[in-house]
């Protein structure tokens, strides 16, 4: 389903989140992911909240995964209204969502600032690298 790299397909592979078998979940996660990193989705931050509805019940690790790939389509998707309607989504239900939001939030203020050197320079080398990677997807050079 992820391979058809349709909207379509979301609401199905949101089901499959919840499924007894590991591998089924695993793949829907990943699915979701190659969805919005292959082909950015219409309204990215609406498919994230189902999604974020539908994790809930998730162990925190696989939770935090599935996002950080939907943010990753949502700086894919090269619209900065939709990254930041995503990253505020996120942050705005997901309990501790600070911990890794953050190369998010660096990567977008940068993208808003024109590229201010200053605010990459200042971050620790491992967010530089994390914040680099975001831009890069961001300008269509993947990640």
């Amino acid at each position: 389903m992820g391979r058809i790299g349709s909207e379509r397909a979301v609401d199905p592979l949101i089901q499959c989140l919840n499924d007894s078998a590991n591998n089924v979940r695993k793949s829907a996660s990943v699915a979701l992911g190659r969805i919005g990193l292959d082909k950015p989705i219409p309204e990215l931050a609406s498919v994230i909240k189902n999604i974020i509805n539908a994790i809930d019940s998730m162990p925190q690790e696989k939770a935090t995964s599935l996002i950080c790939q939907l943010l990753q389509a949502a700086f894919r998707s090269a619209d900065l209204d939709t990254v930041h309607e995503s990253i505020n989504v996120v942050m705005g239900r997901v309990e501790n969502a600070e911990s890794f939001c953050t190369p998010f939030v660096v990567a977008l203020e940068y993208l808003q600032s024109d590229r201010d050197p200053a605010i990459i320079e200042r971050q620790h080398p491992e967010m530089r690298e994390a914040v680099q990677l975001l831009v890069g997807a961001f300008e269509g050079e993947g990640v």
